[in-house]
C-alpha cells in the first residue's frame, strides 16, 4: 500500500497546485501593487514637450492597435509556413499500465507498453490550393491592415495636436485674466468678484479639457506616463484645396488595395465551392512504430513495413447543394459588388464637398485676421468693462477661428489619409515586426 500511495501523490500534488482560489490569491498582491504604483504615478505626472515627430516615433513603437496589427501580420506569416511545416512527419509517444487495484504494488517493467510512431498525411491537391491561397490572401490583409491602422492613428494624433495647443494657450491667458480681475477687484469690488467667478469656473473646465486630451493623446502614443506639452513642431501642413481627386496614381491606392483583397476573398470562395464538383485525391503514408515495447517485447522500425494509402473521393450533386451554395455565393458576391460602389460614390461625394467647404473656410479664415488686427490696435480700456468687452471680443474671435480651424482639419486629414503621396512607401516595411 505505500507503493500506491507513492503512486498516487504526484497527481493529488498536481490537482492541489490547480486550486483557482490559490492562484487568484497568490496573483492578487502584485495586482494591488501595480495599482499603487500607478496610483502615484499618475498623480506625479512629469511634464514632457512632444512634437510631432517624437508623437510619431512614440506611436508607432507603443500604440496597442499597431502592436496588435504587426501581430497580425505575424501570425498570418507563421499560418502560411504552417502550410507546408505540415509535411513533416509527425511523432507520437504513448506509454501505459494496466493492474488491477490490488495488484499495484507488484508492477513490473514488463507490464508497462512503450510505443513510438510517426504518421505522414499528404492533403489533396486542390484542398491544399485552397489552403495556401487564403493563408497568402489573409496575410495580404494583414499587411493592408496595418498601413491602414497607422494613418488612422497619425490622423487622430493631428487632430489632437492642435486642441492640445489651443487649450494650453486657453490656460495661459485664464491664467492672465484672472490676475487683471484680481487688480480690478480693489477699484470695483462688484464686477471683479463677479468677473474673478466667471473665470476659476472657466479654469477648472479648462483643466479638464486638458486632462482629457492628455489622456487622449497618452493612448494613441501608448504612453500615459508623462503629461505631454504639445509643441507643433514639424506638424504637416495640410493644403487640398485643389487635390486632383481623379489621379488614381495618387490617390486611394490602399483603399483600392483592401476593395480589391475582398473582392479576391468572394471570389476566392466561389471558385472553393466550384472545387467540390472535382474528385479529391489524398495520400497517407505510414509505417511501423518507430521503437514499441509489449509485454516484456521490443520491436523496431522496419522500412518493408511502410505503407502508402491513396484514397480518391468524388461525391455527384445529386442534391443540388454544391448548386445552391453556388448561386448564394454569387447572390453575396453581386450586393458586395453593388455595397463597394455606393461607399465609393458617396465618399467621392463627400470629398467634392469637402473641397468646397475648404475653400470658403479660406476665406473666412481671413476676415477673422482682419478683424483681430484691428482688435489689437484698439486703444487700452479705460474702465474694467471696456477690459471686459475687449477680452470677449477677443476671445469670440479666438474660438471661432479654432472652431474654423478644427473643422478643416477635420476635412483635410480626409484627405491626407487618401494621399499615397503623403506617406512613404517603406512606411509599412518598417513597421513590420522583425
Amino acid at each position: 500500500m505505500y507503493r500506491s500511495f507513492l503512486f498516487l501523490s504526484p497527481a493529488a500534488f498536481l490537482i492541489g497546485c490547480l486550486s483557482p482560489d490559490k492562484r487568484v490569491a497568490e496573483q492578487l498582491p502584485l495586482v494591488q501593487r501595480t495599482w499603487q504604483a500607478q496610483v502615484h504615478q499618475q498623480a506625479n505626472l512629469p511634464e514632457q514637450t512632444l512634437d510631432w515627430n517624437q508623437a510619431m516615433a512614440l506611436a508607432r513603437a507603443g500604440n496597442l492597435k499597431l502592436r496588435a496589427a504587426r501581430v497580425e501580420i505575424t501570425n498570418a506569416q507563421e499560418n502560411v509556413r504552417q502550410i507546408y511545416k505540415n509535411f513533416i512527419p509527425t511523432l507520437n509517444l504513448n506509454s501505459g499500465v494496466s493492474r488491477t487495484f490490488v495488484g499495484l504494488p507488484d508492477i513490473s517493467p514488463s507490464d508497462v507498453t512503450f510505443n513510438i510512431n510517426s504518421f505522414f498525411n499528404f492533403p489533396g491537391l486542390f484542398s491544399l490550393s485552397r489552403q495556401s491561397f487564403g493563408a497568402r490572401l489573409t496575410l495580404i490583409r494583414a499587411e493592408a491592415a496595418l498601413a491602414l491602422q497607422e494613418r488612422t492613428m497619425a490622423m487622430d494624433l493631428f487632430k489632437l495636436f492642435p486642441r492640445a495647443v489651443h487649450t494650453q494657450k486657453r490656460t495661459s491667458d485664464i491664467q492672465l485674466q484672472i490676475q487683471v480681475a484680481k487688480d480690478w477687484l480693489a477699484l470695483d469690488p462688484t464686477l471683479g468678484a463677479r468677473q474673478l467667478t466667471e473665470l476659476t469656473k472657466e479654469r477648472v473646465n479648462i483643466m479638464k479639457e486638458a486632462q482629457t486630451l492628455n489622456q487622449q493623446i497618452g493612448e494613441l502614443l501608448g504612453d500615459q506616463s508623462h503629461y505631454w506639452k504639445v509643441v507643433t513642431n514639424g506638424l504637416p501642413v495640410l493644403d487640398y484645396a485643389n487635390f486632383p481627386l481623379s489621379d488614381t496614381n495618387r490617390v486611394g491606392q490602399l483603399q483600392m488595395r483592401l476593395t480589391a483583397i475582398e473582392l479576391a476573398g468572394a471570389l476566392a470562395r466561389q471558385q472553393g465551392i466550384k472545387l467540390q464538383y472535382w474528385p479529391e485525391l489524398s495520400i497517407f503514408v505510414s509505417g511501423p512504430p518507430v521503437i514499441q515495447r509489449n509485454a516484456g517485447g521490443d520491436q523496431f522500425w522496419d522500412v518493408e513495413q511502410v505503407r502508402v494509402n491513396a484514397n480518391l473521393f468524388w461525391q455527384l450533386d445529386t442534391r443540388g447543394l454544391v448548386a445552391l451554395q453556388l448561386r448564394q455565393q454569387q447572390r453575396q458576391e453581386e450586393l458586395q459588388r453593388e455595397r463597394l460602389q455606393q461607399e465609393s460614390r458617396a465618399l467621392i461625394t463627400k470629398l467634392l464637398t469637402a473641397q468646397q467647404f475648404l475653400r470658403t473656410a479660406q476665406e473666412q479664415h481671413e476676415r477673422l485676421a482682419r478683424q483681430s488686427t484691428l482688435l489689437a490696435n484698439l486703444p487700452a480700456p479705460a474702465d474694467f468693462s471696456g477690459w471686459q468687452q475687449i477680452v470677449a471680443a477677443r476671445r469670440a474671435l479666438e474660438e471661432e477661428s479654432h472652431n474654423l480651424q478644427a473643422q478643416k482639419n477635420e476635412l483635410q486629414t480626409l484627405f491626407w489619409f487618401l494621399d499615397d503621396e503623403k506617406w512613404p512607401a517603406d512606411a509599412l516595411s518598417q513597421a513590420k515586426p522583425k
